[in-house]
């Protein structure tokens, strides 16, 4: 088993502020870095280059940056939901161009899996899937991160919310490819992956154990502009307490590399 890791980057353009970018993204790659298992190849797609990935400053040897100018950077407008599908076509189209990079340089790529650039891998997230050896994983048992307010929720429905969620295997996206002509990935969202792959009949598994953290409120999120009451926000910030588990403990900090 190999895993193509795709991370796609947000354009310095269109992003808010290109050091949240850059600082968050390189908490994800040390995520990859401290992998328990070797058995992945990685890269990051995007319209500019983080500092510490260009070929002077490259910190991270086993991952590589990939240029992307095959459309603009997306133009924002003040219509939350257009500038949702607007990002959401910019970072599909960047996990098809990572995938085809890698392909092309790697011949035993079995799996690709899309990881945002600021989420973070358990350091066991390939050594587990490894061990499962299954052609499809949806991930379900994870972790929400809230950066603004150092607190951790766990949750059971991972794949509604995060788009680092589906591990695909090699053979599936290219069956999609010659039978439908299409990359999965773009006419599948991460909401409805899970659904499609069990009204497909195709064989997938839910990992027990929580192997991905979904980094929320660095500012940076695509769902920064999501609008919403303050009564509404109120009460989410309640319940994201009453359930919250507290950053310091041990198991957080040394799997996933948290430490703030």
């Amino acid at each position: 088993m190999k895993i193509a890791i795709v991370i796609p980057l947000k354009a310095k353009k269109v992003a808010g502020n290109w050091k949240i970018v850059e600082d968050s993204l390189f908490k994800t790659l040390e995520s990859i870095r401290q992998q328990t298992d070797s058995h992945y190849y990685a890269c990051v797609v995007g319209h500019d280059s983080p500092h510490y990935l260009t070929n002077n400053t490259k910190l991270f040897e086993n991952i590589d940056f990939v240029n992307f100018d095959e459309i603009a950077p997306p133009i924002l407008c003040n219509n939350s939901s257009k500038n949702q599908e607007k990002f959401e076509k910019d970072r599909c189209a960047k996990i098809q161009r990572g995938y085809a990079y890698l392909l092309d340089k790697y011949d035993d790529v079995t799996h690709l899996f899309p990881l945002d650039a600021d989420d973070l891998l358990h350091k066991d997230f390939v050594r587990t899937l490894g061990a499962l050896n299954q052609p499809n994983y949806i991930i379900e048992n994870g972790y929400f991160y809230y950066l603004s307010s150092r607190l951790v929720n766990k949750t059971t429905s991972f794949s509604t919310y995060c788009g680092s969620s589906a591990i695909l295997s090699r053979q599936l996206l290219e069956q999609e490819r010659e039978q439908n002509g299409r990359f999965l990935f773009k006419h599948i969202g991460h909401v409805n992956m899970r659904d499609y792959l069990d009204k497909s009949g195709i064989a997938f598994v839910v990992p027990q154990k929580r192997l991905v953290m979904y980094v929320r409120d660095n500012g940076e999120n695509i769902s920064r502009q999501v609008n919403g009451s303050f009564a509404r926000k109120l009460k989410r910030n309640a319940i994201m307490r009453l359930k919250s588990i507290m950053l310091s403990t041990p198991y957080i900090v040394k799997k996933f590399g948290v430490n703030e």
